[in-house]
């Protein structure tokens, strides 16, 4: 009885979803691209629309470090060679130059990239520490092939209509050894209801149309893509936003967001 209700619920949640939004998959990234260019002036406003990116770096900070440990040992973040891709407002990029890390981040809105590399002077960030390129990933991995320790794809992969290729890129972009860091958003019932309809539509915990629910990724699926791309996955994690306090917690459960860890295998025939 409750499989059938769960299932019930996941046939709404698609029909619904599928109702709510008109734009075509094949158009979704040129789109995502625009909308979030759009939000240039409100990325650094933490009472703004996007506060809850800003209070997820509570939980993308430390496991950006367990990622640096796994590739890196103790040596960690210090000096670290990490691209941040689709970096949007730089959020998570400039504290973690703040922390050592030396940070390539990349977007594909060049006004963006300009007006983040200016902020980035402006706070004092040391030469170096973080540069922003106007890049694809699928372009920066033809010009910086496995030059990474870390890579970072941080609320991006549902925003991308081929993630799988997205996923390939990024792994080469890592050195053997280096890890792929993903926060994202599982494809359910609870993230549908709660994630789009209560978080975009009630409580306007981020901006109306910020999602769409028929591209969120099951933790199973990205497994097994990752595997396909030669990572195997260290770590997966639930994250839960409490909508009360604004604050994100670690969880068990990964009906709605959560982070995962992987790492490159290093090619057959090398130790």
């Amino acid at each position: 009885l409750m499989r059938s209700a769960v299932r019930r619920l996941c046939s709404q949640a698609a029909a619904a979803a599928a109702a709510s939004s008109s734009a075509s998959t094949s158009a979704t990234s040129a789109a995502e691209a625009q909308k979030f260019a759009s939000l240039a002036d409100s990325w650094w406003d933490r009472a703004g629309p996007l506060q809850a990116l800003h209070s997820l770096n509570r939980l993308r900070v430390p496991l950006v470090r367990t990622a640096a440990s796994f590739a890196r040992g103790p040596a960690g973040l210090a000096d670290a060679e990490l691209v941040d891709l689709g970096c949007g407002g730089g959020l998570l990029a400039e504290p973690l130059a703040r922390l050592g890390v030396r940070c390539s981040a990349s977007t594909r809105s060049p006004t963006s990239s300009r007006r983040q590399q200016s902020a980035a002077a402006e706070s004092g960030i040391a030469d170096g520490r973080l540069t922003f390129r106007c890049q694809t990933v699928s372009e920066l991995a033809a010009d910086r092939p496995a030059e990474f320790d870390l890579a970072v794809a941080s609320e991006v992969l549902e925003h991308v209509d081929n993630w799988p290729e997205f996923l390939r890129s990024a792994a080469d972009l890592l050195r053997p050894g280096g890890c792929l860091v993903v926060t994202t958003i599982n494809r359910t019932a609870a993230s549908y209801w709660l994630g789009v309809v209560a978080a975009e539509r009630l409580l306007r915990l981020v901006p109306p149309g910020t999602h769409d629910w028929r591209l969120f990724i099951p933790p199973d699926q990205l497994r097994r893509r990752l595997a396909d791309c030669g990572l195997e996955t260290r770590l997966t994690v639930g994250m839960r936003l409490n909508p009360l306090t604004g604050r994100w917690a670690w969880s068990r459960d990964l009906s709605l967001s959560y982070g995962l860890v992987a790492q490159k295998l290093p090619a057959a025939g090398t130790h």
